[in-house]
């Protein structure tokens, strides 16, 4: 969902230059982000260096929890619009919320998954009203649904794929051609 998030900040033809973020932003995120890199200012914890924004379609899906929980904020502060930032920090509290469910006690996890679901119910709803219905699709509704996992199986982390993410290429190393099956 953050990928088309970002996607459509960066590609959005209704607006007025092309999109959400303007190009003297863009300048300013990309300066800001090769000096992290130049220096090595990035935390060591992260599996990879931040990229510029003009690659996100090659962005890893690391890379996009990165940004969404960790470096976002501090990137698009300022920067994005307000109705789009403040969109965007519906969607991050959420996901932070949900990364770290297992630190609190069971009632105060009851409590935080009414109130993330909450918040991803207006996240889906400021999403239509301001990117229109042509944005929403079935995983953003599904993100409503997501507490639900949640209260099931514990925090995100504990049923996310990101882990699985660096062996994608062993699958894909393995498959014949790109519609056949494994060998």
């Amino acid at each position: 969902m953050f990928k088309r998030l970002l996607l459509h900040w960066l590609e959005a033809p209704q607006y007025k230059h092309g999109s959400v973020l303007h190009s003297s932003d863009l300048l300013v995120i990309k300066d800001h982000l090769r000096e992290v890199i130049k220096r090595n200012k990035y935390c060591p914890e992260f599996s990879r260096k931040p990229r510029w924004l003009k690659d996100t379609k090659r962005f890893k899906a690391t890379e996009f929890r990165q940004m969404l929980l960790y470096t976002g904020v501090v990137i698009f502060l300022n920067r994005l619009p307000e109705i789009h930032f403040k969109i965007f920090l519906l969607f991050v509290v959420s996901m932070r919320y949900l990364t770290n469910l297992d630190s609190y006690s069971e009632e105060a996890r009851k409590r935080i998954l009414e109130y993330v679901k909450s918040l991803l119910r207006l996240f889906v709803v400021r999403c239509e009203a301001v990117y229109g219905s042509d944005f929403i699709t079935y995983n953003s509704h599904i993100l409503i649904h997501l507490t639900s996992d949640c209260a099931h199986f514990g925090e995100l982390t504990n049923f996310d794929c990101f882990a699985f993410e660096s062996e994608l290429g062993i699958l894909k190393r393995s498959l014949k051609g790109g519609n056949r099956p494994l060998k």
